[in-house]
């Protein structure tokens, strides 16, 4: 996900849909707990309060010079899945810090702020613009930042699952990169690579894949500027059976970038390292 350079350079917009596709089966089978027959029920609901850690370093080529920036970013945020369709969550904390910021000096901070969102029957997952920022306004604050940053946390899972089973989404999303509002598009695919027991839970270990494809065009160095963009992406997530509750998720995933305007060319390579931790809660 591109969250962290858009906190800090304040690009201008509105928290956008995530359009989902090719959503999850329907059966429900009972569960079956076995490492060579697992089956899932749908939960009623899943709570559980998150951790997302990422780094990205970004190195940026243009004319004849070379640089590299490298920028980290903490979330903390609580979350509410219903069967419904809704979910409700809490931002309790979000951090972006610069390569050389002081120690214990963040670039950019968020106070407590709720957020809700809805997946209607058609896929689409929609989030309301937080409080206190307008609804014209997209990356214009960290709150804003730290929903984006905890989106990735956002799954669905089929009905039942087992050692094997795969399967894919899509989603298309706006966000916004150096001042420049961008429409990204993600495929992701998933497969059950094994189970295993934490502390005599049974635990789906999950690997995702992901390929993103990103355009757009604003303003920047005060000419007319073309932004495209591709990049390939893994995360390992480990989900309780019974439950559905994540419990740990790392990944890495890799984004170039071209920034093209009349008089020069900017071309970007973001390598993001993310981990994710959570507890449930109910």
């Amino acid at each position: 996900m591109l969250i962290l350079p858009a906190v800090l350079a304040g690009c201008r917009g509105s928290i956008p849909e995530q359009v989902f596709t090719k959503t999850a089966p329907t059966t429900q089978p009972a569960f079956r707990d076995s490492t060579d027959d697992v089956w899932r029920p749908r939960a009623a609901e899943v709570s559980g309060a998150f951790v997302i850690d990422q780094t990205a370093t970004l190195q940026v080529d243009q004319d004849s010079t070379t640089r590299t920036d490298t920028v980290a970013s903490h979330t903390e945020f609580t979350m509410t899945r219903s069967r419904d369709g809704r979910i409700a969550g809490t931002i309790t904390a979000f951090r972006a810090r610069a390569a050389g910021s002081p120690t214990g000096t963040p670039a950019s901070t968020a106070p407590p702020a709720p957020f809700d969102a809805s997946i209607s029957a058609d896929g689409i997952i929609h989030v309301p613009v937080p409080p206190g920022e307008s609804p014209g306004a997209p990356c214009s604050g960290v709150t804003s930042a730290g929903v984006l940053a905890s989106r990735d946390l956002w799954f669905r899972l089929p009905d039942s699952l087992h050692p094997g089973s795969t399967w894919s989404d899509s989603s298309s999303t706006q966000t916004c990169r150096d001042g420049v509002p961008l429409r990204l598009s993600v495929r992701r695919r998933y497969v059950v690579e094994r189970t295993e027991r934490r502390d005599s839970v049974l635990v789906f270990i999950i690997r995702r894949t992901q390929q993103l494809h990103l355009e757009g065009a604003g303003a920047q160095w005060g000419e007319r500027v073309r932004v495209t963009g591709s990049g390939s992406g893994t995360m390992t997530l480990a989900v309780a059976a019974r439950t559905e509750a994540l419990l740990t998720a790392s990944g890495t995933s890799t984004l170039d970038l071209t920034f093209t305007g009349s008089r020069r060319t900017q071309r970007v390579h973001q390598r993001l390292a993310t981990e994710a931790r959570g507890a449930e809660i109910k």
